[in-house]
């Protein structure tokens, strides 16, 4: 009869309502599924051990959440960050980024980002940056080297590791991974840890880390109008 079939029908999509509640209930951030931080450079290198040695501090601080480090390699890192930047922002997909590669790349090449729509959530460290010579090099210390401030150019270069996120982040999610980079970073058992990976920290959460991310792009464009780097 029309009644009972409309009535199995009814029946039918009722229960698969019900059945659906529990799977989109277990997809909730942040333990609906492991967090995934991808790393666009091969395994091994600094920015592989950054990630792997804050993660399980990040586990630790976000309740119920796994994480695990994908090495996404290629193009000097587009790739690992172009997979970052277009993934959904559901919070459920991370990426490990250097500065000031993240600018740099976007000005000498196509890409499938805008530095300042990504989420940058923590800096984990800064590399000091120097020169290398030759051993039969005639330059064979600092004092045959001029600095830059000695040459009336105020300026120290260093190279920043951390991790972002997609663009349009939710700010509760947001919120609470910058909340556990603060609380990784205030723990002494993180410091450690990062001594015996060889990290050089320089800890900045979230608006410290856009600033000071982004803070290079007009310089290196400026550089890149006068002299490019790449041919």
């Amino acid at each position: 009869m029309p009644g009972s079939h409309f009535g199995r029908r009814a029946a039918l999509l009722g229960a698969a309502v019900v059945l659906t509640r529990p799977a989109l209930a277990q997809r909730a951030w942040p333990a609906g599924r492991p967090i995934e931080i991808v790393v666009p450079f091969a395994p091994g290198g600094g920015m592989d051990v950054m990630a792997r040695t804050v993660a399980p501090f990040l586990v630790a601080r976000l309740p119920g959440a796994r994480v695990v480090v994908i090495n996404r390699p290629g193009a000097g890192g587009q790739l690992g960050t172009e997979a970052v930047a277009n993934a959904a922002p559901d919070g459920f997909t991370l990426g490990a980024c250097a500065t000031p590669t993240v600018l740099s790349q976007p000005i000498e090449r196509p890409v499938r980002w805008r530095p300042a729509e990504l989420t940058y959530l923590a800096q984990v460290v800064e590399d000091p940056c120097g020169l290398f010579v030759r051993p039969d090099s005639p330059l064979q210390g600092l004092p045959d080297i001029p600095t830059y401030r000695e040459g009336g150019v105020d300026v120290v270069f260093s190279a920043g590791r951390g991790i972002f996120g997609p663009p349009g982040l939710p700010e509760g999610i947001r919120a609470a991974i910058e909340g556990a980079f603060e609380a990784t970073f205030a723990d002494p058992a993180w410091a450690e840890a990062a001594a015996r990976a060889g990290l050089p920290l320089k800890p900045l959460v979230g608006a410290a880390y856009r600033e000071a991310a982004l803070g290079g792009e007009a310089a290196l464009r400026a550089l890149w109008s006068r002299r490019p780097w790449k041919e």
